[in-house]
């Protein structure tokens, strides 16, 4: 399955896969900080990134290899409408907050993909 990577200029860090180029560029913009560079990198359903760095089990669930799992960041929030990459709730410094409604439907996404990998 294609997936893409946010690759950090001055780090090698790498934890989550996207379904899309905009979704990953809608992350990568959320977490940059100032003066930071990145490029979006395209794997196929072999990545031995996803391998080494997702877990055998997630939350309890067990997911397939290649399975890419939505985050809630990356949907708009059902609840005040905050957009993909925004916060619902942005708090003082750099703590920001999710409403619940906005995982629920990024858990229901990731279930339906599921099901249809299992199809």
């Amino acid at each position: 399955m294609t997936h893409y990577h946010i690759r950090w200029a001055d780090s090698k860090i790498d934890w989550q896969a996207f379904p899309t180029t905009e979704e990953a560029v809608v992350e990568a913009e959320r977490l940059k900080r100032r003066d930071e560079n990145y490029s979006i990198e395209e794997y196929d359903g072999n990545c031995e990134r996803c391998e080494r760095l997702k877990a055998k089990h997630f939350r309890g669930r067990e997911f397939s290899r290649g399975e890419l799992l939505t985050s809630p960041l990356a949907l708009t929030c059902p609840r005040c409408s905050a957009k993909p990459g925004r916060a619902c709730i942005p708090i003082a410094g750099s703590i920001e907050a999710v409403h619940i409604e906005r995982i629920k439907a990024a858990t229901s996404q990731n279930d339906q993909t599921r099901k249809q990998s299992n199809t």
